[in-house]
């Protein structure tokens, strides 16, 4: 697949460019601020994109809560087999 700025109809694509441009002005702020986004979010690489959707997985908190949660049950079930030994 060919780079656009080495396409042989770039031209038409810079005008509809300049036409979805002058539209835009005349939206709502809101709005042009979504279609900017969507239209950052398609450029990204699949790399970027995958690194885009995992970040709210980056959060150092809900990593810390499975940990605690697994090493406390891990401790309780061997506590639990100390004082079965011991009472034995």
């Amino acid at each position: 697949m060919a780079l656009l700025k080495e396409s042989s109809n770039w031209t038409a694509y810079k005008e509809r460019y300049d036409q979805v441009w002058l539209e835009l002005q005349g939206c709502d702020e809101e709005k042009a601020s979504k279609l900017l986004d969507r239209m950052d979010y398609e450029v990204l690489s699949v790399n970027q994109k995958i690194r885009h959707r995992l970040r709210p997985l980056n959060t150092k908190l809900l990593w810390i809560i499975p940990v605690c949660v697994i090493s406390s049950m891990s401790l309780l079930y061997l506590l639990v087999v100390w004082v079965a030994l011991i009472v034995e």
